[in-house]
Formats: C-alpha cells, structure tokens, sequence
C-alpha cells in the first residue's frame, strides 16, 4: 500500500531503514524485492554462511521391486549366477505376488553389481532353512518350487560392493523356534531391527506358545538382527500391507510391496492378518544409515569464480559510474568500461568488499581470498590481499573510505593500484614512491620554480566582461543616457590602516556617448572623465576601501578561528583530495603554509560590482534582474544608509557601523571587526580556490606543456627531474579537488550562506530606498546578486570538469609524443582516470547553494532595525 502511495505521488524508490533487522535467510528482503518486482539476491554475507557443508550421500542399496513393477528407472536388474540359472536369467521372487507379477532384484548403477543367485534348491528337494555360501547374505527366500513344503530355497548376493554392504552386516535369527533367546546372536545389536513369522520370505516359524506351552494359532516371529555399527543398520523398519494395486482377484490379500525410499527385508504371509488368504503377504521395509560423508562446496563459490574469470580475462569497472568508457586490452588506457553488475553480491566487487570489511566467516573469507588472490595472481601481483592489506594498514585511511570505495578503485584501475601497492610497499622510510607520493610536491617543480608557467596569477574581468558583452551586444538595453564621472568616496570614521581600490563599473555605450568621444572640433579637453574604449564600454571609477583582516599569529589564544584550520586529510595520497578541520597547533602549523581564507573571495564582489551595468552572468546568460543602473551606483556612492530608517545591521563588532553600501557589502566578506566568518586554510588549498572561482585552470595548460614533457631546452630530462614536475601537476589537480572538499565543510558552508544573505540584506535595503526616491525605476540588485552567485557557482563546477577533461587529454598526448616509459604511462593514466571520475562524481564537486535566500525574501527583524517589505 505504502509503495503504491509512493508510485502515485511519482517516488520511485524505497528505502530500507535498517537491513540488521532482517532475518539471516533475507526473508524481509526478498518479501520487499518480491513486492517491488526486483530481483533480489541470493548471495548471504551473515556471520554464519560457510564454504561448504558436510552432507551424507546415501549409499542406495539393492532392493527387490514390487509385484508387477521394473526396476527404478537407470537401476540395473540383477542376474543369476548360480550354476542352476540359466544363461541370461535375472533375479525375480514371486513370493507374495499371489501370481499377480513378481518382485525383480535391482541395484544402483553407481556401483559394481553383485553376484546373486538362488541356492540349495537341489532339484526340488530344498533345505529345511535358509543359508548361503560363504561371502553371500541372504535377500529373500521362497518355497513354491520346492516339493515339500516348508522346505526352502534361499536368494543370496556377495556384499563387497557399497550397494550390499548393509546385507553383509545382517542375519536371520534362530528358526523354527524362532522366539528363542537371546534374540540376536553375539555380535549384533539387540533388539533387532526387524520380525517376520516368514523369515525373508520362505519359511514358517512354530506356531507361539504361552507359558505352559500351549499352541496359539499365531506364530513366532523370527528376528532380524545387524551389527553395532550404527552407521551400517536397517532403520525404521515398518511392516505394510496396502501399497501398490491389488491382487488380482484377491483385492483383500496383504500386499507384499514397500514405499520407494525403503528396503524390503521381509515378506510374512505367515501372519495371522495375512494367512486368511491363500496368497500375499506383509512385506517389512526398512531404511538405510550407510552412507558417506560428502563435501558440499558453497554454491555461491562457483559463481565468484566465474565472475572473477571474466573480470580477470576482460576487466571492467563496476557500477554506478559511467565515466569510463575505454578498456584497459593495452598501454591506450587504464580506464574500464563500466559493466553492470549483476543483481546480487556474487560479483567480484561484492567477493572483495567482504574481503577488505571482513564480513562474513573466517573459513569463508579464507576461500574468497583464495579465488581472488588465484585469479589476479599472475596478472596483478601486488592485488593479492596480503599485499592489499598491509597496504591499507600502513598508508590508506579504511576507516574514513571503506571497504566499498577501495574495492571499486581496485576493479575499475587494477593496474594503476597493482603498480600503487608495489612502490608503497617497497619504499624505505620517507623514501618517496615514484610518481605516488604528493607529499611534498605542490608547490614547486624541479628547478625551484614555484609559480604556474605563463600565469601572473591575476584575472582581467575588464576583458572577461568586453568578452560577454560582445556575445549579448544586441540583447543590452541601456537604462539612460548621463554624464561619467569618477568618484573618489573616502571614509572619515577609519578604525584600522585599510588599504583602497579602485573598481571600474562598466556600462554599455550608448550613440550619445560616441558622439561625445568623436567631437568634431578634436577638443579632447572636454568635460566627460568616463574612460571608453573601442570594445563598446565606458568605464565608471569609483574608489573603495578594503576593511583590514587580522593575521593569523596575532589571532588571540582564545579566538574560535583558530579551531577552524582547514588541511588536508593525507597528503600523500595524489588522489587524496579530501580536507579536515583541526584546532591550530602551533609545533605542527608553524611550519605549514597558512593562510588567513575569505570563504567568498573580494574579487567575485569585485568583479559582480563592476559587471553589474551590463546585466550580465557568469556563464553568459542575461540576467532576470539586470542591469543595475550606474545612476543607483552613483546615488549609493554618496548616501549614508545609516541616517535612513530601519536600516539593517551589517554583521561585526565594527562601531561605529560603516555607511556606504560599497563599505557595508564589503564588510560582510570579513573584516578584522567581522572575523567570524574566515577560515584558515593550507595554502595550496587558498591557491587552487582563486584560480578555480577565477574559471580559471592550475595547473594551467603551459605548466602541462612544460614539465610533462621529457624535453627541456632541447634535452632530454633526467628520470627523477620528469617524476617531480609530474608529481606537481597532479598534486595541483589535487589541491582543486581539495577546495570542493573545503567548500561542503559543514563549517566553510554556514560562512558561506551567511555572507550571501548578509550581503542580500544590505543590497535589499539599498534597493528599497533607491526605488521610493525613484518610484519609476524598479531595481533588484539583491536578487540579481542571489541570481549571480548561483551562476557564479554552478559554471565554477562545470568549467572545472570541462578542465579535467582538457587536462587527461593534453597528458595523454605528451605521454604518446615523448614515448614515456609504460610503467609510468600506466600510473599517470591511472591517476587521470581517477581524477575524471571523480571530477564527474557530483558528490565530490558540488558547490551547495540550496541555503542561499530565497528570492525576494523580506528583511526580516533578524536582519535589522524592522520588518522591510520585499519587493
């Protein structure tokens, strides 16, 4: 009903809160997959599922037929070997039949088959009781083809053979006293397993007699006894005498036949239920203990084996990802092709996620080790799970990635982590493995130059802007037309040293505007101070002052920032992208390069501020709530919002507060005043953010060019000199995927979506006035800035995955141009790969902008002085 609900209202998935509560046989499970119309699995990972089981396999012994059956289907019908018997004579017994069919001697074809015969008929003249030659067991008896009755003659077979091994362990007791004691002879087990006033099927016990040794009409029942082995018995022996059809004419008769699961040992027609027809009898049938102790292997074994044969001749990279695409058959890649996995744990990811967690019992996991560390062997050596687990003791961090994240790098970059292993394993020390160990690798390459080939470090928003207004140049519409002028707002209330900038917002021009640039009288002495240029823009000066930030070692003992330091987790590990936040410790931090970090940084504000005029996005899209005119600019340039009612706040302890909205909106970035809301940061972690929010690519594609390559000034560079250059490209890659890591900080996240709404806050204010002093203008600055820097965001995400994807393209053509020996081929290759997958993984590279204000939210009294309507 709940999963009906959910298909309804369009929610396709179902969520199993605790799975511990199933039962080990998975029967809430499967109910649940059953439920759903999936398929479920039939894999078990409890504490309990072992290798294989110990079963008994039943050694089927030789039975008689019943009246008027063959034998079992594939059973073989015995024949004579007697020297009465004739040539190819089988073994038959009539007795109890009634001349309706005859009971056929058959054996299991598994086995050898007995030799078998009838004995002591001596043309008719028979023996008083049954007996065989030596190393024959008697298996029936009958007395209608001898001439005096009750005269016998009597079946018998050898029993070396498995199929009469339980014959050979039994015995008739004594006859015709048949109730003599004791009831078995010495030797066998009392009681005994079976009676029969008829023996096996030939001879009449006397008839039974009370204690004073008068005759009763019923007679004494002959005992069938077997040795003590209790592993070589008859069992359950239980008389019938209605199974299988009727007599012919004689439907009242007893019927001498057995269930199919049991031995005949008897047949008594002697009895007196049985001797009120003149033919029939009941039959005594039996079960058998003999049998062997057989080796079951766990079923599940063989199908891990067959799926690490395939993987191993054809490896893949198990779902969900679907970034691979190319197959490792040769040095063309070491990425997978992504292979779905079937539907339960039998796959060699699930064989080797229980390996590395432990889960399941010591004899099974010793098996599966044995099938994985078997089939990559000869192929990855260093896979083997001896290597693979001291590997992750010594050097991986299992307890924040688990066994499921492990084991798919395994199956998805075999190579490159066989190769990981290897040099991780043999390294000294601090020794450093070859082109593994990004430890001290970030900041400078081999010849001591630190800085990114080609790049200054700085981004050219001007050009970045004349680049997007060229593309919407016809999609522009100008607010109006005015004078430019350069303003120089300077703050009298300064409570620290500041330093100033100068931004320049930048506008459309308009034909009035060219006009005043191409006078004709040539008067370049004219009154315009707007700066314009040939690309269709006029610049707007307008001078700020950048609030100070303290320095970290002037941070107070007691000040939370310095519990906010942000590092990354292993250093290491190239693909080791994730940060952790520690207390500042000043014998480890001293020595680390710190830096004071702007969660949003002054240049995004920067640039927003002077892109605004065109209205214009990030990726190049027109904004919904652009432009903002320079004239609202201008006007806000020269107003004190703190003399305007209901003014907000602007966070910090600054007193008293700041009164432009250029000031205001700055101040929310942080400031010495508003120092809660930095972090600190590792400095290569700072770095790789400013290029990243910059749209910008580290290591930049000269770096690439430069220090990939085995060439430099015309040589050929030495082994250790290429290794250290490449190492520093990709623990620069690293460190990109290190601020996304810091970005999703549940910390660096709060600071983040409290700026936004600070400076949201401030700029609503600013647009409120702005528009009651102009009730024709409705400007939305703060839900342009909402509409930005989500842009801003997402084209930061995608721009960096565009990146990734130049780069790995880039080194794989200067691996191919250089012939770079294979084993490093193999480990950059890898480690690309890797990097792809990771850069497409949205859990990775993820800006979270979800806590952004809504757009139009009101200021609220939190915010400020008053409720402020929104617009």
């Amino acid at each position: 009903m709940k999963v009906n609900r959910a298909q309804e209202r369009c929610l396709g998935g179902v969520m199993v809160w605790a799975i511990s509560h199933d039962t080990e046989d998975a029967r809430y499970s499967k109910a649940l997959a059953l439920m759903l119309g999936r398929k479920a699995s039939k894999g078990s990972i409890d504490n309990t599922e072992k290798p294989g089981t110990w079963t008994k396999k039943p050694f089927e012994q030789c039975r008689w037929s019943n009246c008027k059956e063959s034998c079992p289907k594939g059973w073989i019908h015995v024949g004579r070997s007697d020297n009465d018997g004739h040539d190819g004579e089988l073994m038959y017994d009539e007795t109890g039949c009634g001349g309706d069919g005859q009971h056929n001697f058959c054996c299991p074809p598994d086995e050898d088959i007995p030799e078998c015969g009838w004995y002591n008929h001596g043309n008719g003249a028979c023996q008083k009781s049954t007996s065989c030659p030596k190393g024959m067991s008697e298996i029936g008896s009958n007395q209608m083809y001898c001439n005096h009755k009750p005269m016998v003659q009597t079946a018998c077979c050898t029993t070396e053979s498995n199929s009469m091994k339980v014959y050979g362990q039994c015995t008739w007791g004594t006859y015709p006293d048949c109730d003599s004691k004791p009831s078995c002879p010495s030797g066998y087990h009392d009681p005994p397993v079976a009676s029969s006033g008829s023996g096996s099927g030939g001879l009449q016990c006397n008839n039974a007699k009370t204690e004073t040794g008068l005759e009763l009409r019923s007679v004494q029942m002959r005992n069938y006894c077997c040795g003590t082995d209790p592993d070589m018995q008859f069992t359950d022996c239980i008389v019938y005498r209605n199974i299988g059809s009727p007599i012919k004419d004689h439907e009242g008769a007893c019927r001498s036949n057995c269930p199919s699961d049991r031995v005949r040992v008897a047949i008594d027609w002697a009895f007196e239920a049985c001797d009120i027809h003149p033919v029939g009898g009941q039959a005594t049938c039996c079960k058998t203990t003999y049998a062997e102790d057989t080796w079951k292997p766990n079923e599940n074994l063989d199908d891990y084996k067959e799926t690490m044969a395939d993987w191993i001749e054809d490896p893949y990279c198990p779902s969900p990802s679907k970034v691979l695409k190319r197959r490792e058959l040769s040095s063309s890649s070491t990425e997978l092709a992504v292979r779905a996995d079937k539907t339960d744990s039998l796959t060699p990811e699930g064989m080797l996620i229980r390996i590395l967690g432990s889960v399941g019992t010591q004899l099974m996991l010793d098996e599966l080790r044995k099938i994985w560390n078997r089939a990559v062997r000869d192929r990855y050596f260093y896979l083997q799970t001896t290597y693979m687990s001291n590997y992750i003791r010594n050097n991986w961090r299992l307890d924040y990635e688990g066994p499921v994240a492990f084991a798919r790098k395994i199956l998805c970059y075999p190579g490159y982590w066989a190769q990981q292993i290897e040099a991780a394993l043999s390294s000294d020390g601090d020794a450093k493995p070859d082109m593994m160990n990004c430890t001290y690798a970030y900041l400078c390459f081999a010849e001591g130059s630190c800085g990114d080939d080609g790049d200054d470090g700085t981004a050219n928003a001007k050009r970045d802007l004349a680049t997007l207004f060229s593309l919407h140049s016809n999609q522009l519409s100008h607010s109006s037309h005015r004078h430019h002028h350069t303003h120089h707002h300077l703050s009298r209330r300064l409570l620290e040293k500041r330093k100033s900038i100068v931004i320049n917002i930048v506008e459309k021009k308009t034909p009035s505007d060219s006009e005043s640039d191409g006078d004709s009288d040539g008067d370049s002495e004219g009154d315009s101070d707007g700066d314009s240029d040939d690309n269709g823009l006029i610049d707007s000066e307008y001078k700020l002052e950048v609030p100070a930030h303290p320095q970290i070692p002037s941070l107070a003992q007691d000040n939370p920032l310095r519990e906010r330091v942000v590092e990354l987790r292993e250093r290491n590990n190239c693909l080791m992208g994730r940060v952790v936040m520690v207390e500042y410790k000043a014998s480890r931090h001293d020595k680390m390069d710190l830096e004071l970090e702007h969660v949003l940084d002054k240049n995004i504000y920067e640039t927003f501020l002077e892109g605004s005029a065109l209205g214009i996005l990030p990726s190049g899209q027109i904004s919904k709530y652009g432009p903002i005119p320079i004239r609202f600019w201008d006007e806000m340039s020269d107003t004190d919002l703190r003399k305007e009612p209901g003014v907000p706040k602007h966070p910090g302890s600054r007193k008293p507060q700041l009164g432009t909205l250029f000031e205001r909106a700055y101040e929310c970035l942080g400031s010495k005043f508003n120092d809660d809301i930095f972090m600190i940061t590792q400095n290569e972690i700072n770095d790789a953010k400013n290029f990243l929010f910059r749209f910008e690519q580290k290591p930049g594609e000269n770096s690439i060019e430069t220090r990939s390559s085995m060439v430099k000034e015309s040589k050929r560079k030495s082994e250790d000199e290429w290794i250290d250059d490449t190492v520093v490209i990709f623990s620069r890659i690293r460190a990109s995927f290190a601020v996304f890591s810091y970005m999703n900080l549940d910390e660096t996240r709060t600071r983040l979506n409290r700026i936004i709404k600070d400076v949201y806050v401030q700029f609503k204010f600013a647009e409120n006035v702005y528009n009651k002093k102009h009730p024709g203008e409705k400007v939305q600055l703060a839900n342009y800035w909402l509409e930005y820097m989500t842009d801003h965001f997402a084209k930061v995400v995608s721009k960096f995955r565009t990146n990734i994807e130049g780069m790995d393209t880039q080194i794989e053509g200067l691996m191919k141009k250089h012939d770079v020996e294979e084993k490093y081929v193999v480990r950059a290759r890898g480690l690309m790969a890797q990097f792809k997958e990771m850069a497409n993984n949205r859990d990775v590279v993820r800006i979270d902008t979800t806590g952004f204000p809504a757009f139009n939210s009101p200021i609220t009294d939190d915010d400020g002085d008053e409720e402020m309507g929104g617009t």
